[in-house]
C-alpha cells in the first residue's frame, strides 16, 4: 500500500517478464479477496456504485472467502 492509499507493484517487479502470472497468483490467494473488497469499497466511496451493489458484491466475496477456507490446500 502506497502513501496515496493505492497498491503499487515493487519497482523490481515492473520489468519482470513473470509479473502477470505473479499478480494472477497473488489475486487467487487469500489476500486477493481482501484486495477485491477494497476495490468495492473504493467504488462505493467515490459514488460509482450504490449501497445495494456494494452489499451484494461484499456478500459474494465473503462467500468466496468461506468456500476458499473449506477447500483443502494442495
Amino acid at each position: 500500500m502506497g502513501a496515496d492509499g493505492l497498491r503499487h507493484s515493487p519497482e523490481r517487479c515492473v520489468v519482470c517478464y513473470c509479473k502477470v502470472e505473479c499478480l494472477r497468483a497473488a489475486m487467487a490467494g487469500d489476500d486477493g479477496i481482501k484486495v477485491k473488497e477494497e476495490l468495492v469499497d473504493r467504488a462505493y466511496e467515490s459514488g460509482v456504485s450504490g449501497f445495494l451493489e456494494r452489499w451484494a458484491k461484499r456478500k459474494t466475496l465473503a462467500k468466496q472467502a468461506t468456500e476458499k477456507k473449506k477447500t483443502p490446500q494442495n
